[in-house]
């Protein structure tokens, strides 16, 4: 099983389970071959943001929460400076997720839907039910109420028993969002 599979599997149990996984292991891959090269430090890169960001929303304010956060940030960053299109397409996304951390629910609403529109113009479904689930939250209203369930459906049929949690794995912000609008 690769490093991306596992990231994600433990990002479906939920909680800080990917960040455990990746925080020991953060010395061996920085000696990898594969990671060191460009594609490969923008892959763990991203799945730092995923693992940090569901950490994030798992933990209880404070500092351990803020450490996440600040890890998170960070490696959003280095991002930013990355060269190739995975790195451009999909920090967006990790921009949409900090900008709901930050309050700015606006901004996230705005990336969240180009993420969503890049995302089908390349054909890569695998986001397409967490990225109507989001958006529906921020949208709200009867519409929003109608994205949610239709993402929780998209999911279903993807054969994903609890749809819900592979939605929020794939997007741990979500769990931030209904948490916090309570």
């Amino acid at each position: 099983m690769c490093i991306r599979d596992r990231v994600h599997e433990a990002a479906y149990r939920g909680g800080d389970a990917a960040w455990q996984y990746l925080e020991p292991e953060a010395a061996r891959h920085g000696r990898a071959f594969l990671l060191r090269a460009e594609f490969g430090r923008t892959m763990l890169a991203l799945l730092r943001c995923l693992a940090g960001l569901s950490a994030h929303t798992a933990a209880s304010s404070g500092a351990l929460a803020a450490k996440y956060l600040s890890d998170v940030r960070a490696v959003s960053r280095a991002l930013h400076r990355a060269k190739t299109p995975t790195a451009r397409l999909n920090v967006r996304l990790i921009d949409a997720q900090l900008a709901v951390i930050d309050g700015q629910p606006e901004r996230a609403l705005e990336q969240f839907r180009a993420a969503s529109s890049e995302y089908q113009r390349l054909g890569w479904d695998s986001l397409e039910a967490p990225l109507t689930y989001v958006v529906g939250l921020l949208e709200g209203g009867d519409g929003g109420r109608q994205k949610r369930e239709d993402a929780l459906a998209l999911a279903a049929s993807q054969g994903w028993q609890n749809p819900r949690r592979y939605i929020a794995a794939r997007c741990p912000v979500i769990d931030y969002l209904e948490t916090n609008s309570r």
